[in-house]
């Protein structure tokens, strides 16, 4: 019993993703989120506090919001979009169990980041940037399983891509540059565009193959 109520929330959760709403949703979150980062660090730099403030928080204000509200916002848009197509598919909420484990998960994501912050505050920069995006990495490829679409898995094995990427061309980067790489704001950058990307794609596709009665018929 089990196994079929898990086989059926994956299914709704591959239906969820099917038409790309979540990718342009997450790839616009991202990208306001990066933007305003970046923004910071440019206001860091000319040592305008009040700005730099003002940017950082509401990067973390976007970040928080976006994750509270994504579900609604996408519902909404489906609602429009996604089921007079296709209908609406509900899953059924997780077990306790699936709680206890996701939780867990999260509650060792946080002890890791927390104890790098702790333990190792003079760590290099390059290890900083290893280990955020090997977190990174962890998160992305914990969201993109249960999904089963490609493109997640693609999202995923792109952050330690960068994180390569990075590394290789270090010496390359000027000095105040080197904070964006490590802090995640050229990844979030990338990765916004990637996944905008992807999910209009994945939409224009799936409008294509899924037209409503009345433009079936014309």
């Amino acid at each position: 019993m089990a196994d079929l109520l898990h086989q059926a929330r994956r299914r709704a959760l591959q239906y969820w993703a099917e038409d790309g709403v979540p990718d342009v949703y997450a790839g616009l979150l991202f990208l306001l989120f990066a933007g305003l980062r970046l923004l910071a660090q440019w206001a860091d730099l000319r040592q305008q506090a009040t700005l730099r403030a003002m940017a950082f928080f509401g990067s973390m204000a976007v970040l928080l919001a976006g994750a509270l509200l994504g579900r609604f916002i996408i519902h909404a848009v489906k609602q429009r979009v996604t089921y007079p197509r296709t209908g609406y598919v509900a899953y059924t909420t997780p077990s306790p169990r699936e709680r206890r484990r996701q939780m867990a998960f999260t509650l060792l994501l946080a002890l890791l980041l927390v104890g790098f912050v702790l333990f190792m505050p003079h760590a290099g920069l390059r290890f900083r940037m290893w280990t955020l995006h090997l977190v990174l990495f962890l998160v992305f490829a914990a969201l993109s399983w249960p999904m089963g679409h490609p493109r997640y898995a693609f999202y995923a094995l792109l952050v330690p891509l960068l994180a390569a990427g990075y590394h290789l061309t270090w010496a390359h980067w000027p000095s105040h540059l080197r904070p964006l790489l490590t802090y995640g704001e050229i990844t979030f950058l990338v990765l916004g565009v990637v996944m905008m990307l992807g999910g209009a794609l994945t939409l224009t596709r799936y409008l294509k193959a899924h037209p409503i009665l009345e433009e079936a018929e014309v």
